[in-house]
């Protein structure tokens, strides 16, 4: 009897799996290396300029003083995508580990996103002379 392919999964499904754990990689590495850099940015513009920019919310200041942190935070899900890449998966387990995977870069994204709100916004009110 031949040899007959996997019929587990239609072939498809496993490009589009690999394909997406190949954007998870690249995301994470995105907003790991371009979120440092933008919080180590702003860092570095308070510590300068502190009346300029003026009184910023807890969450943001929190993310900007510990922005060291997020290569870590960023970490798993540079894992969860080596390890969709690096091994056969069912599809019943591919998809809730890609998902999570991703709500946890969506949420790491706006959290920087919001902190860089935070920071531009006092740079466009209006200050009286």
């Amino acid at each position: 009897m031949p040899n007959l392919p996997d019929q587990s999964r239609p072939p498809i499904l496993g490009c589009f799996l690999r394909l997406s754990s190949f954007s998870l990689i690249a995301g994470s590495l995105g907003v790991g290396a371009i979120g440092w850099f933008v919080l180590a940015t702003m860092a570095d513009s308070l510590r300068k300029n502190p009346d300029e920019i003026g009184p910023l919310p807890a969450l943001a200041t929190a993310c900007i003083n510990h922005r060291n942190w997020l290569p870590l935070l960023v970490l798993p899900i540079l894992v969860c995508g080596i390890l969709l890449i690096a091994r056969r998966r069912s599809v019943t387990i591919a998809w809730p580990v890609f998902m999570i995977a991703l709500a946890w870069l969506l949420t790491l994204f706006a959290l920087i996103l919001y902190t860089f709100i935070m920071f531009i916004t006092p740079l466009y009110q209006y200050h009286p002379l």
